[in-house]
């Protein structure tokens, strides 16, 4: 299943994404050392989006953005790739001095079809910009280092022996909720 956007950075990137349906804010949201969200309430507090493909609806402005982006890819610690219903100037910059694939303005709405997780392919160019859901691709929500794999009822990490049958999820047939 592709979702069709706008080029905001160019690149091609896939990683498991990290969705969140409220906006963040890098400048005070994000540790530029380490990439771990630090905003306190916010959805994705203390998650990494270090090789991550992030999700969002926009993201909170700061000026500064562009330069914890840069700081975030200097470390080592920034997203894969970035998405987003619509991106901010100051975040659009950022994006693209650090050379991260990000998307804006989608055909669909992204958030009835990628959950946390799930592993996505990014590419963005002037041409054609897509975001595509690669099937049977699911990081564990336990341990984060494995791929779930599809068992009779549900889903199941060998390495921490997880087992999530409450993942709402039809791989098979490219269709998500």
């Amino acid at each position: 299943m592709r979702i069709y956007g706008k080029c905001v950075a160019k690149g091609v990137a896939e990683g498991f994404a990290l969705v969140s349906k409220t906006p963040l804010t890098f400048y005070g949201g994000v540790d530029p050392n380490t990439g771990f969200v630090i905003e306190r309430g916010h959805e994705l507090y203390n998650e990494c989006l270090k090789d991550r493909v992030l999700i969002l609806p926009t993201t909170k402005g700061s000026t500064v953005a562009p330069y914890i982006i840069l700081r975030l890819k200097a470390n080592g610690c920034a997203p894969t790739a970035m998405i987003f219903m619509k991106a901010e100037p100051t975040t659009a910059v950022g994006a693209i001095l650090a050379d991260i694939p990000t998307i804006h303005n989608l055909s669909l709405d992204i958030f009835s079809v990628v959950m946390n997780g799930m592993k996505v392919k990014v590419v963005s160019s002037r041409d054609k910009s897509y975001v595509e859901v690669i099937p049977n691709k699911i990081l564990c929500p336990n341990c984060k280092e494995e791929i779930l794999e599809k068992a009779e009822e549900g889903w199941f990490c060998k390495e921490c022996e997880f087992h999530c049958r409450n993942m709402n999820v039809n791989m098979g047939e490219g269709s998500f909720r």
